[in-house]
């Protein structure tokens, strides 16, 4: 196999097993915390390790004004209204499970 090739498949794993992994962490978050504090954690935990990852690889946090706003823009309208959907839809079955 190339490189390319083999890169690939490690990239789409890593995938697969970091956005299943989501589900079970709000499957067993929802049973002790709000569907909508839940979420919020979720983005904040993403946003500490992006913050490492970027400080551990030397790159700057800083970001135009424009950035910022388009940024925030997009976090308002969008992430918000997915994340509290999925863990309100998990609170759900974590109830009709426990039955």
């Amino acid at each position: 196999m190339r490189r390319a090739s083999v890169e690939l498949w490690v990239a789409l794993w890593v995938v697969y097993l970091v956005w299943g992994s989501t589900y079970l962490g709000i499957k067993l978050a929802v049973r002790t915390l709000p569907p909508l504090l839940t979420g919020g954690t979720r983005f904040l935990a993403a946003a500490v390790v992006l913050a490492g990852i970027l400080t551990v690889a030397r790159r700057s946090l800083r970001a135009s004004r424009r950035e910022v706003l388009s940024a925030a823009g997009l976090g308002v309208v969008s992430s918000p209204a997915a994340s509290a959907s999925s863990t309100w839809r998990r609170r759900g079955s974590t109830r009709a499970s426990r039955r």
